[in-house]
């Protein structure tokens, strides 16, 4: 009868000190895995960093796209001088020079409005819309891989609390027969409400609410079982993973600098058309304008060429290589995930849990490592399976 007592008085102790922090009136969210997913997403900080990089890179996309319109200038310069014969004055903030004419004269205007188009630029500002392009892309590879990596840190901190939380239970409805058993329970129970607490507090980072949030959690501590083979997670990964994607753009990157080498020996013309007017008023009598046709055609470069070919040659071979290590890298985990989820998968299937609702420490020790191998997968494949 005392052991039996000491039990239910540790069983009390237990539902009192493990039950108040999830039942209290005051608590600020009530916490499922769905539910901590979907605040993550929106209030995690790592992703709201790189939706601010996604909107850079759209703002730079559209600054390069704008060198395919015509530009227009004004320049208004204000001067004073005594010189016995005409010049030309060579302003450093003005675009090109002015003329100033001969005498003496305390305040004297130029004023020029200019406009020109680039008609052709040998690939130029292509080249370099390209290459806004495929940076605004690889950032928002960049974010998928991000989000990825949170929603599975959420999943394993979630599954971490229910597996704290259901030893938690089972050494509560454990039957002491002996003093040395009753010191040992209370010893464990107040490890898992550490490890309880602490788990709470990695969920909550996960997330990226404040760490003294007062929360409640809400779910069901079960296995994830699926079948899935390991051809289809490795043909999941060559379509979702962020670093196969990747390797498009290192193909991308190589066009992008033959282009920008070849650049280096075509013309660029452009064509503009200038009014100015010079004088004692800012726009005077005396005014001049012109139109030209501007060709800039590249002759010779020396050997710069030549070591230019020569560095993306090099290139060429370092991008090749780095793709067999992505690849390769990639399949490893793939395949160490999956094995990994498959052994554990298969034990559960041993202890034949389906049998019984009732769980041992064992049996949930099983069921953590399941669905964190599983979460794991999911990582490495770079795609949520639920779905497939």
């Amino acid at each position: 009868m005392k052991y039996l007592s000491i039990s239910f008085f540790l069983i009390f102790v237990l539902r009192q000190n493990f039950s108040y922090p999830l039942f209290a009136q005051g608590v600020d969210k009530v916490l499922t895995e769905t539910s901590s997913i979907q605040t993550a997403l929106n209030v995690n900080s790592d992703i709201l960093s790189h939706q601010k990089k996604i909107e850079y890179a759209k703002s730079k996309l559209s600054e390069m796209r704008s060198f395919y319109f015509p530009q227009a200038d004004l320049n208004l310069a204000i001067l004073s001088f005594n010189n016995s014969n005409a010049q030309i004055a060579s302003i450093n903030f003005s675009q090109s020079s002015i003329y100033i004419p001969q005498g003496n004269q305390k305040i004297h205007y130029s004023t020029r409005v200019s406009a020109w188009q680039n008609i052709y630029t040998g690939g130029r500002i292509s080249a370099a819309n390209k290459t806004a392009k495929q940076n605004l892309k690889r950032i928002q590879i960049e974010e998928e891989l991000v989000k990825l990596k949170v929603v599975t840190d959420v999943k394993m901190s979630f599954n971490e609390i229910l597996y704290h939380r259901e030893l938690l239970q089972i050494y509560g409805d454990k039957k002491l027969s002996k003093k040395k058993d009753t010191a040992d329970v209370k010893r464990r129970i107040m490890s898992e409400q550490f490890q309880y607490k602490k788990a709470v507090l990695n969920l909550l980072r996960a997330i990226g609410l404040e760490l003294n949030t007062n929360v409640e959690i809400s779910g069901d501590f079960n296995p994830k079982i699926k079948n899935i083979s390991l051809e289809k997670c490795l043909l999941l990964a060559y379509q979702f993973n962020d670093r196969f994607k990747n390797l498009q753009f290192s193909d991308i990157d190589e066009d992008v600098s033959l282009d920008l080498l070849s650049i280096r020996t075509l013309p660029f013309i452009s064509a503009g058309i200038s009014q100015e007017w010079t004088g004692e008023k800012i726009v005077g009598e005396k005014s001049s304008w012109y139109g030209a046709i501007v060709a800039s055609i590249p002759i010779l470069g020396g050997k710069a060429n030549y070591e230019r070919l020569k560095q993306e040659q090099i290139k060429e071979r370092e991008a090749a290589l780095n793709n067999v290590k992505v690849r390769d890298d990639v399949r490893f985990n793939i395949e160490k995930s999956f094995m990994e989820y498959n052994f554990w998968k298969n034990l559960l299937l041993l202890e034949n849990l389906s049998d019984t609702n009732i769980l041992t420490e064992s049996s949930a020790e099983i069921i953590y490592n399941l669905n964190n191998s599983y979460y794991a997968l999911e990582l490495a494949v770079g795609v949520e399976l639920d779905s497939y």
